[in-house]
């Protein structure tokens, strides 16, 4: 069959959606662009989870099997709130559905800077994480990345193999040491740690290079990178 006049740049158009792309932080198409000025507006009854809900889709993409889904509290806990919402995504091979990332959001924008709303959700993603362990028992080498969100701002983290508590995550490409981050300010931060936790919730390991430092693309924080690195190998050496 013929493709008609225009289907070879939708097609081009569809692949460039999503982590394949380096130029492809999410504030580049509209939708989101509206969705984050909605952060503030009424027309969602949790516009973070909306937000979230169109990034996600973004990176944990349909023709990589990958499926994102809303979830009710594990276990016995029902006091989730109208403000808190949860979302899991799950990598499929045709026959059974493995969760990799937890993502929980907090839509107040007043509870931005309240040590007790981010608290919360950390313990509330923990249950998660370990809920999604037990799940998948047969995978115990199995790591697992979650998000907090609180309004306008999120923080990223780990689950390890073996471990009952929360890591930051690890970047490879920039220093991160669990800051909340900006959904507009700070966009190239959040686009590569989701990138990696794409990279690394698929591949099962950190790499040999975990918790290494690599520089931004900025001058700034390049030259501030290598004076942290020669330091250190001068008291190293």
């Amino acid at each position: 069959m013929s493709k008609k006049k225009g289907e070879d740049e939708h097609e081009d158009e569809a692949k460039d959606w999503g982590a394949s792309s380096p130029s492809s932080d999410y504030m580049r198409w509209e939708v989101i662009v509206y969705l984050y000025s909605e952060l503030t507006g009424d027309a969602f009854d949790n516009p973070v989870d909306v937000l979230w809900n169109c990034i996600l889709h973004a990176y944990f993409r349909l023709e990589q099997n990958y499926l994102i889904g809303a979830l009710g509290d594990p276990g016995e806990m029902s006091d989730i709130g109208a403000d808190l919402a949860v979302r899991c995504v799950r990598h499929t091979d045709g026959v059974t559905q493995t969760s990799k990332l937890v993502l929980i959001g907090n839509s107040r924008i007043s509870d931005e800077s309240s040590y007790s709303a981010w608290s919360a959700a950390t313990e509330r993603l923990l249950d998660y994480l370990k809920q999604a362990r037990v799940e998948n028992a047969s995978s115990n080498e199995a790591i697992y990345g979650g998000i907090v969100s609180v309004g306008h701002y999120s923080r990223y983290y780990t689950l390890f193999p073996g471990m009952d508590t929360l890591s930051c995550f690890s970047s490879r490409r920039m220093e991160y040491i669990g800051a909340p981050l900006h959904f507009k300010e700070d966009e190239y931060s959040m686009h590569t740690l989701l990138e990696e936790l794409l990279e690394v919730t698929s591949n099962g390991i950190l790499g040999s290079q975990a918790g290494a430092v690599f520089p931004r693309h900025d001058s700034v924080e390049l030259v501030a990178t290598y004076r942290r690195v020669f330091a250190l190998f001068h008291l190293l050496c």
